[in-house]
C-alpha cells in the first residue's frame, strides 16, 4: 500500500498506475496479488490559495519598488499605496487566510498602485523685471521729503510704500506679481499726496497773477492795432484834394474811427487833423498867389 501525502499548499493532481490514469484521486493506493512489477506516478499541484498567495506576494514586491520612488508621486497617492501594501502583507502572513481575502488584498494593492499621481514638474519662471519699480521709487523719493508742500499723513503713506518697495527690490526671490504690486502702491501713494491748505492759497494767487499778465498783454495788442489804424488814416489824408471841404471830411472820418480806440489813438487822430488843416491853408495861399 502506498500513502500519498502532498506538501502544504499542494494537492494531488493525478495518479497513474502502469501508465493508466486512476479516476478517483486517493491518498492511499494498494497493489493486490502482485505477480509482476508495477509503476505508480503521482502529480502534485499547488492549491488555489497557494497560487493566490504567491501572486499577492509578487504584487506586494512590485508596489514596494514604486514606494522606493515615492518622491516622484504626490504624498496623498503614496499614502494610499502604503496602506494597501501594509494590509496585504498582513493577509499574506496569516496562516488561515482564505483565497477570497488574498484576492481582495491583491486587487487593493494593484488599484492603489495604478492611482499613483506623479508630481508636476514646475516650469521655470521668466526672469523678473525690476526696472519700473526702481524708477517709481526714485521718482517718489524726490518728493517724499517735501514737508512744506504736502501734508504729513500723505507723505507718511508715500514713505511706507517706498519702504515696502525697497524690501521687494532687495528680495532676490521676489515674484513679478509682488514687483508689479509694489509699483502700483508707490504710484498711487504719490498721486494721493495732499497739498497743504496755505500752499493751495499761494498757488491760487500765482494763477491770478498769470491771468492779470495775460490781460495786460491783450491791452498791448489792442494798442498796437490802434496805432496801425492811425497810420492808415494818415495815408488817407495825403490823398485828399486841396479844398478845405475835403480836409474836413477826412478829419471827420478819422474822428469816427477813433471812437473805438484809447487815449493814444485820440492823440494820433488830433495830429492827423492838424496836419490836414495845415495842408488846406497852404493850398489856399497858393491859389491866391495864382489869382493875383
Amino acid at each position: 500500500m502506498f500513502t500519498i501525502t502532498p506538501d502544504k499548499g499542494y494537492h494531488i493532481e493525478s495518479i497513474t498506475v502502469d501508465e493508466t490514469d486512476v479516476k478517483d484521486i486517493v491518498k492511499e493506493y494498494t497493489f493486490k496479488d502482485i505477480t509482476e512489477d508495477h509503476t505508480i506516478a503521482v502529480t502534485f499541484a499547488k492549491d488555489g490559495l497557494t497560487v493566490a498567495k504567491e501572486n499577492l506576494l509578487a504584487t506586494i514586491n512590485t508596489a514596494k519598488e514604486k514606494l522606493a520612488e515615492k518622491d516622484a508621486y504626490t504624498p496623498e497617492s503614496v499614502k494610499e499605496l502604503e496602506e494597501a501594501v501594509e494590509a496585504a502583507q498582513k493577509v499574506y502572513d496569516k496562516e488561515d487566510s482564505t483565497k477570497e481575502e488574498v484576492d481582495a488584498a491583491e486587487k487593493a494593492v494593484q488599484e492603489a498602485q495604478k492611482a499613483l499621481v506623479k508630481k508636476e514638474t514646475p516650469k521655470p519662471e521668466a526672469p523678473v523685471k525690476k526696472d519700473e519699480l526702481k524708477a517709481a521709487v526714485e521718482d517718489a523719493t524726490k518728493v517724499v521729503g517735501d514737508k512744506e508742500q504736502y501734508t504729513e499723513e500723505s507723505l507718511a503713506a508715500l514713505q511706507s510704500a517706498i519702504d515696502k518697495a525697497n524690501a521687494v527690490l532687495d528680495n532676490p526671490e521676489a515674484t513679478q506679481a509682488e514687483i508689479d504690486a509694489a509699483v502700483k502702491a508707490v504710484k498711487e501713494a504719490k498721486e494721493a499726496l495732499k497739498v497743504k491748505e496755505d500752499k493751495k492759497d499761494d498757488n491760487n494767487k500765482g494763477d491770478d497773477k498769470k491771468d492779470d499778465d495775460k490781460k495786460d498783454d491783450n491791452k498791448k495788442d489792442d494798442s498796437n492795432s490802434g496805432t496801425s489804424n492811425n497810420g492808415s488814416s494818415n495815408g488817407g489824408s495825403n490823398n485828399n484834394g486841396s479844398s478845405n471841404k475835403n480836409t474836413t471830411s477826412t478829419a471827420n472820418k478819422t474822428s469816427n474811427a477813433v471812437k473805438t480806440g484809447d487815449a493814444a489813438n485820440v492823440a494820433g487822430v488830433a495830429g492827423v487833423a492838424i496836419l490836414c488843416l495845415a495842408t488846406g491853408i497852404v493850398v489856399v495861399l497858393i491859389k491866391r498867389k495864382r489869382i493875383r
